[in-house]
């Protein structure tokens, strides 16, 4: 059995802190069959909402959030989310650390997509509402992106989420806000996600679709248009990038990483990485035909089908080309005429695969883009 600890003392409480009412445990002991799996400095006592904040899967397994503060640090300068995952089996390890880059507290917990997860936080010094993702539950990198609205108050505070529809693609939030809002203090505020984390894209980039992490968007990049530079393959990417060919205004095209064109769709979390890495993550965007980590946030855009190998109109893009990127509207366009399109398509050569013998050989004939799952036709 898993037990959160709470080591508050009433010596911990500062004077004229928000939450100096608390009555504090005296103590605490394990049973012989517990095992603890957090420690709270103050949190179970001054915000009692768990049912917001442990989530049991239908496979048995369990995410679990609290507010974690250090040990001995009556000031909380290491104040945070603390998170631990239960596989049906046992707990992880006691976590060390918060899960966010900053000061923050009262979190709760969602289950997000097929098998992801989310947590919602506030930075209570700024007002600021940031979300907290990863695509599969206990496994891999979180994603920390700000919460943006289009109306509303500039504070937010003490944020509570749920998740609904089809794979809990559908976000709803209620939340406080910090200043006057309306003519009333402390109004509670309702906000949905109309397409979750995920939005699928369409135009004549991706007539078959293409995916970006919307949630890990910033909102000066919901609407971008720059120049393309092109790169036929992750590594070459990753070469430019580290060697500042990629500049503000870009958006880095990765091209024949696709199904067909890897063949298989390797996990490209280095160029997004490197592109942050450098600065660039509110300035470039990036498109490919292959797929991402669950890590990776920013403008990034994957899955494009028809994917390079096949002829899709990626395989088409030239240096300089005009990418324009509209995600609330869910479109993808490269601002090329019908006949410059059909010159350069002329023009193309023959797709070469990279592997011509063995199974590798063979998937990539039968392999279809990812726009279908890239599932197998046996096309000979």
């Amino acid at each position: 059995m898993g037990v959160l600890v709470n080591h508050i003392s009433s010596e911990s409480i500062i004077p004229g802190d928000i939450h100096q009412d608390v009555v504090p445990y005296k103590s605490f002991s394990l049973a012989p069959t517990e095992h603890n799996i957090g420690t709270t400095v103050y949190d179970l006592q001054t915000n009692k909402l768990l049912q917001n904040r442990i989530y049991r899967y239908e496979d048995g397994s369990i995410g679990a959030v609290w507010t974690r503060g250090m040990d001995e640090a009556p000031a909380f300068p290491d104040r945070g989310t603390g998170y631990n995952f239960y596989d049906g089996t046992e707990w992880g390890p006691m976590p060390v650390s918060r899960l966010e880059s900053f000061r923050a507290g009262w979190p709760t917990y969602a289950p997000l997509g097929p098998d992801g997860e989310i947590v919602i936080c506030h930075d209570y010094s700024t007002g600021e509402i940031f979300l907290l993702t990863r695509e599969i539950k206990g496994v891999g990198d979180w994603s920390e992106n700000p919460y943006s609205y289009a109306t509303g108050p500039e504070m937010l505070a003490c944020p509570r989420i749920i998740t609904t529809g089809t794979d809990n693609n559908t976000i709803h939030m209620l939340a406080n806000s910090y200043n006057e809002y309306m003519g009333q203090d402390w109004a509670i505020l309702y906000s949905r996600s109309q397409d979750g984390g995920l939005t699928i894209l369409r135009g004549n980039l991706s007539e078959e679709g293409s995916v970006v992490k919307k949630a890990g968007v910033a909102p000066n990049m919901l609407k971008f248009e720059g120049k393309a530079i092109i790169f036929n393959s992750q590594e070459d990417a990753c070469e430019g990038i580290l060697a500042g060919k990629v500049k503000a205004g870009h958006v880095v095209v990765i091209r024949y990483e696709g199904p067909k064109g890897g063949p298989g769709m390797q996990e490209m979390l280095a160029p997004t990485s490197y592109i942050m890495g450098r600065g660039l993550g509110e300035s470039v965007a990036l498109i490919t035909d292959g797929r991402f980590s669950g890590g990776t946030h920013g403008a990034c855009i994957g899955h494009i089908s028809p994917e390079a190998a096949e002829g899709g109109l990626i395989a088409l893009l030239q240096d300089g080309d005009t990418i324009k990127i509209d995600i609330p509207n869910h479109s993808l366009e490269a601002l090329l005429t019908a006949e410059e399109i059909e010159t350069r398509r002329n023009a193309l050569p023959p797709f070469e695969p990279k592997i011509k013998t063995g199974y590798l050989a063979r998937y990539a004939r039968m392999v279809q883009n990812a726009g279908t799952g890239a599932i197998l036709s046996d096309n000979g």
